[in-house]
């Protein structure tokens, strides 16, 4: 049986969460110190919608900065930048 799975990245924030990305891999290209914060993202199907959440962090310069979902299901999330 086929399960659509809709993924959305959302940016948590003080006033609740914001969508900022539809789709697996969430791209911050040229990040900025407001990109920093913690990050959740939501897995959707019809049965359930579990959520993780990381925390980026941004110092320096960064070019592009990507998080990915890796691991789903034991609750880790990749980050990596250039």
């Amino acid at each position: 049986m086929h399960v659509l799975l809709l993924i959305q990245w959302n940016k948590l924030t003080s006033e609740g969460r914001v969508v900022v990305q539809t789709g697996g891999v969430y791209t911050v290209p040229a990040a900025t110190s407001s990109d920093a914060g913690r990050y959740e993202c939501a897995a959707s199907n019809s049965y359930a919608t579990p959520t993780r959440s990381t925390e980026v962090q941004v110092t320096g310069t960064c070019l592009v900065y990507t998080i990915t979902i890796a691991k789903w299901f034991t609750g880790s999330a990749m980050g990596s930048s250039g």
